[in-house]
């Protein structure tokens, strides 16, 4: 199934069948992709073989950064949690966890999901994880227990104590500007009973220029409202300067455009055109597009290195526009 979503298709039952190799009819084609998304032993494997996937390709790095985030998969009724490694131009998907909507956000779903990602990755690795601000304390305090680092945003009405200081503070409280700083070492939030600790930074990004519609719905204007304040950015990490631990964070934006790539009918995956419900089925169309991700950037290295790039230039140099990569 992955050899034919990138041949082409589209993350749905039906296209997958369609696209499938063989001379088999149509109908036995889009039969044998449905018998493969429903069937039970292959959804209580699937944890082993995201693990699989997961330490091939960790193993070989000197280390590994990680971006993990939520996204709705690939309806209001089921939502995912993946982790995928930064890498230069698209993130890698490693492992992801399908969950029912009221479980998104979930605390305990969110700590055994990074025991998951923890077995998977081998012993000694150094693992840096990037989130954006709607995990909290727990997660952070979890990878701290881990032994791994972490960067985190820090956004609303959180509240943070500096080192040395005994008044709680808000991101309304202090003064950004372009160029980053470090505010301090201090403990976020007031509420846990075990604090977390790790050092503050801050920095106002300049605007990206972009201007949408006047009329907005909840969801744009929230990103908009998150834009557009500054960014105080939680880390444990240590030996990195402040310009440094805000470019770390940038590369979170990959997971985005992973998510992107895979819902986009016109420009990905096309998952949006799926109708497939249930946890099992979502979870095999997942993996399959962590597959195919996979494969595509595997492909994309060795054309790289066999200069196939270069061709394509200096083809399209010589005006013709005609050819198909």
């Amino acid at each position: 199934m992955a050899i034919a979503l990138c041949n082409g298709a589209d993350l749905t039952l039906t296209s997958l069948g369609r696209s499938l190799p063989g001379r088999a009819h149509v109908k036995n084609k889009i039969k044998r992709v449905d018998r493969a998304l429903g069937n039970t032993a292959l959804h209580h494997d699937l944890p082993l073989i995201q693990q699989m996937l997961t330490r091939s390709i960790t193993s070989l790095m000197p280390f590994c950064v990680i971006a993990v985030d939520w996204s709705g998969w690939h309806d209001k009724n089921w939502h995912l949690l993946r982790a995928s490694l930064v890498c230069n131009g698209r993130s890698l998907p490693l492992m992801s966890e399908v969950v029912p909507a009221w479980l998104a956000q979930n605390s305990q779903v969110q700590c055994a999901f990074l025991d998951r990602l923890h077995a998977a990755i081998p012993d000694g690795k150094p693992v840096t994880i990037i989130t954006d601000a709607g995990f909290r304390t727990d997660w952070f305090r979890h990878i701290s227990q881990l032994g791994w680092c972490f960067t985190g945003r820090v956004r609303g009405l959180v509240c943070f104590q500096l080192e040395g200081s005994t008044r709680w503070m808000k991101i309304s409280d202090l003064q950004a500007e372009s160029t980053p700083i470090k505010v301090g070492y201090g403990v976020l939030a007031r509420k846990p009973r075990v604090p977390c600790y790790g050092s503050f930074y801050l920095q106002k990004r300049p605007s990206a220029g972009r201007h949408g519609k006047g009329r907005r719905s909840k969801t744009e204007k929230e990103h908009r409202s998150s834009a557009q304040e500054p960014w105080l950015l939680f880390s444990n990490v240590e030996g990195l300067e402040p310009h440094q631990i805000m470019t770390l964070y940038s590369r979170r934006m990959q997971i985005e455009q992973n998510f992107r790539d895979e819902k986009s009918p016109r420009f990905g995956y096309g998952l949006r055109l799926s109708r497939s419900q249930g946890w099992g089925r979502l979870a095999v169309l997942s993996v399959v597009a962590a597959m195919a991700s996979l494969v595509m950037w595997l492909t994309g290295i060795w054309r790289k290195r066999n200069n196939f790039i270069g061709i394509i230039r200096q083809i399209v140099r010589k005006g013709d526009g005609s050819c198909r990569i």
